[in-house]
């Protein structure tokens, strides 16, 4: 829906990637989590966190979170535990595909754990590992695991004897257990990261042109293909023109955007397409003016977007 469209631009803007990637990760994560589109909001921001905090792209991370979103549901971890302790291990050199198959490795074999880690758990007074994490968090189990191993590779791969989760839960702890609990203090609250981080990068002329790059993307998902034949009609004189007369367009956007401060132009049609979106979430699609009317100011800031880029 347009809830989830908007937090996806506004994600991609800040997270140096598209609108449709930006919306493949956030509604994989909705799904796995069973929230509403009313969600999507905290979803980019927690996802834009693991980018900013961890060492992997909004691309990688949409790609891969589906890997471990489902089991983590399953297991009661919330999701911005998940996103902490997977953007950490990306931290340790391990690469965002290998860090979601090695992290939902971890959190099965917590939940059907090896008789040494089944020991771990009863003599903390949990009868089953799914008990401990919704208890203590997946950071606590790993803890626990931390003091019962006392930084023995050799007992920690008696807990966690499978391969890939050993590497998992080895990068994790690696640095010890209080590494990793100050560095999820960044994930306790991630409220405003997309925004935040769309306020510094909106002094600049390149996000302007990202922003309304990923606008224009946004609405052309929401037209779907119902009205792009009546919006190839109603503006494919302008595109023409500017085709044909594109240094008169190049000085003519220049001087306008010049008088309203350097880019502004562009910031302006990105507000207005930002606008549009909401207008586009209380009315439906149908409707060849609408369509007309929509189609004509995405053409032309497409247009002026080119003569830029």
């Amino acid at each position: 829906g347009m809830k989830v469209l908007e937090a996806a631009a506004k994600a991609a803007s800040a997270g140096m990637t598209d609108t449709a990637t930006s919306a493949q990760g956030i509604t994989a994560v909705l799904n796995a989590y069973g929230m509403e589109a009313e969600d999507a909001t905290k979803v980019a921001d927690i996802m834009f966190a693991t980018v900013d905090k961890g060492v992997i792209t909004f691309e990688e991370l949409s790609n891969t979170i589906g890997a471990v979103a489902g089991t983590a549901n399953i297991a009661g971890i919330e999701f911005n535990e998940l996103s902490g302790l997977a953007a950490y291990m990306t931290t340790k050199g391990i690469g965002a595909d290998e860090a979601m198959t090695s992290l939902n490795r971890v959190i099965m074999g917590i939940i059907d754990p090896s008789e040494k880690l089944a020991e771990v758990l009863q003599a903390a007074g949990y009868e089953s590992g799914e008990a401990a994490i919704k208890a203590e968090g997946l950071v606590g189990v790993m803890k626990l695991m931390d003091e019962a191993s006392g930084g023995s590779l050799t007992k920690l791969q008696e807990l966690s004897p499978e391969m890939r989760a050993l590497k998992a839960s080895g990068a994790l702890l690696g640095g010890g257990i209080e590494e990793l609990t100050g560095y999820m203090e960044n994930f306790k609250d991630t409220t405003g990261a997309t925004q935040a981080a769309l306020d510094e990068q909106s002094k600049s002329l390149d996000y302007q042109l990202d922003l309304l790059k990923n606008n224009i993307d946004a609405i052309k998902i929401t037209l779907g293909s119902e009205l792009v034949p009546e919006i190839a009609k109603t503006t494919g004189a302008l595109s023409d023109w500017i085709s044909k007369n594109d240094d008169l367009a190049v000085v003519l956007t220049k001087l306008v955007g010049g008088a309203v401060g350097g880019g502004g132009l562009l910031l302006l049609f990105a507000w207005a397409l930002e606008k549009i979106r909401g207008i586009l979430m209380t009315m439906g699609t149908g409707g060849a003016i609408a369509g007309g009317v929509v189609g004509f100011i995405v053409n032309l800031a497409s247009a002026i977007y080119g003569l830029y880029d």
